[in-house]
This record gives C-alpha cells, structure tokens and sequence, in this order.
C-alpha cells in the first residue's frame, strides 16, 4: 500500500464518485481506478459497492476510511 492509494481512496469517499475524485486529484480515470482495485485486491475485499447509480463504500470500505482519516 502507498500514499497514493490512501489519497485517492479517501478523495473517492469525500467526492462519492471516481468522476469527481480524478479531477480533484488531477489524475486519469484509468490510473485511479487501477490503485483502487490493487489495494482492494491486497485487502481481499471490496472497498466500494459500484453501480449504475455510483458508488458507496462497503463495511470493509467505512473502516479503512476511518484508519485512513485518522
């Protein structure tokens, strides 16, 4: 895991969408998507629940947001 992944998971969870996070962070939609679901393989665990609707974080999810907050 690396800060870069922690950045952009948190920017995720403030913006509640990947659209709205890649512009806050000035990166490419790929790019973030690709950390996200590293870390998310390195948890063995969904962070996010995607839909049509957009996005919400899982139980996995709100408990590393809190870590990562703190």
């Amino acid at each position: 895991m690396n800060f870069r992944q922690i950045k952009y998971f948190v920017a995720i969870c403030k913006e509640g969408s990947f659209s709205r996070a890649v512009i806050r962070e000035h990166c490419t939609q790929p790019g973030m998507s690709a950390l996200i679901r590293n870390l998310e393989e390195k948890f063995d665990s969904w962070l996010f629940e995607r839909s049509v609707a957009g996005i919400a974080s899982t139980q996995a999810g709100q408990r590393f947001y809190r870590r990562a907050e703190y």
